[in-house]
């Protein structure tokens, strides 16, 4: 059986739609019957996050056994197997919570459909953008190689840049999706260490020692740490859900640590809301609703409220500043 599709949008796997037009043809005498196909994707969106397996059966359900019999490894019924290249070179968007941008590349696809051998390359394309320990970094290059005949983990070589309080910061990630090895650099230069504790709390390491001496830093990286360990139980919680949950330590302005809960809510491309409280002796609370009207305008309502937590001596009660609130307009323009 031969034929032709044309102008169709698959959502295969979820969350990742590709608009298309292609060739197949279906041999064979008996189950399972071999599809092979040529399809050209004219667009797409891949909204899928990474590491998401809905599946439910974690990395497992990605590995091919290559010695067991195929009836004992066979979980259900397949009356189909692949031979399909797949062709986007003209493009599909990305937009998850880690990335964001283009990627062109071609793959070949085969095997069992639930747990197929990806062969191919992707690249990633200009104005491209990941998101690093909360930090913006615009990629330079990005490759990922789909080698292993076995199982799904593609080289990966990305190169990405950031500014970050004056310093210039290069990010290099190789190695395989499951065992990436990350590299930082800077101009001017420092020590990783300090690079690291730069992303994740806006400044180095030495500077925190001159700010707060030895205990507070002892307890920056006692904060990270936990914040860290938090984060990713959190992230397992509340993904479900479609909220994002973080814990973000830091330092006020009296050079007092305090963590920060922020809470992160997109509804659909156009509108998410977020919203912050830091728990220490000043607590602050934040609250944002972004609308995009396009991809460069955007309209952000915003509400801050601050407890300094101190004790008048006439009324024995605590002070608290005036709540603000804020209507902003934001314009997008990039600068090549």
């Amino acid at each position: 059986v031969t034929g032709t599709i044309a102008n169709i949008t698959l959502n295969i796997p979820d969350k990742i739609r590709t608009p298309g037009s292609g060739d197949f043809s279906v041999t064979g005498s008996w189950f399972p019957f071999l599809l092979i196909g040529d399809y050209t994707i004219q667009d797409g969106l891949m909204a899928k996050e990474l590491g998401d397996d809905t599946g439910g059966g974690g990395s497992d359900e990605l590995r091919r056994d290559q010695f067991l019999p195929r009836f004992l490894v066979e979980e259900s019924f397949i009356p189909l197997v692949l031979d399909m290249n797949v062709d986007f070179t003209k493009g599909i968007r990305l937009k998850n919570e880690m990335i964001e941008g283009s990627a062109t590349g071609k793959l070949q696809v085969a095997g069992n459909p639930t747990k197929p051998k990806i062969q191919g390359q992707i690249r990633t394309q200009q104005e491209t953008k990941v998101n690093f320990r909360e930090n913006i970094f615009d990629v330079t290059s990005a490759l990922v190689s789909f080698e292993d005949p076995i199982e799904i983990n593609p080289r990966i070589n990305v190169n990405a840049r950031t500014r970050v309080d004056g310093y210039d910061v290069n990010l290099i990630v190789q190695g395989t999706a499951k065992k990436p090895e990350i590299s930082v650099s800077s101009v001017p230069p420092m020590p990783e260490a300090d690079i690291f504790s730069l992303l994740a709390l806006g400044t180095t390491d030495q500077k925190l020692s001159q700010r707060t001496g030895g205990q507070q830093q002892d307890s920056s990286a006692s904060q990270q740490v936990i914040s860290g360990v938090a984060n990713r139980a959190l992230k397992d919680v509340t993904a479900p859900l479609g909220v994002d949950v973080q814990l973000s330590p830091g330092f006020d302005d009296t050079n007092e640590a305090y963590q920060k809960v922020i809470i992160k809510k997109q509804f659909n491309r156009r509108l998410d809301v977020s919203g912050s409280q830091s728990l220490g002796k000043r607590s602050e609370t934040e609250a944002k609703v972004r609308y995009r009207v396009t991809d460069r305008i955007s309209g952000v309502l915003s509400w801050q409220g601050v407890d300094r937590g101190e004790t008048s001596d006439s009324t024995g009660q605590q002070s608290r500043n005036l709540d603000k609130v804020g209507l902003d307009f934001e314009y997008k323009l990039e600068f090549k």
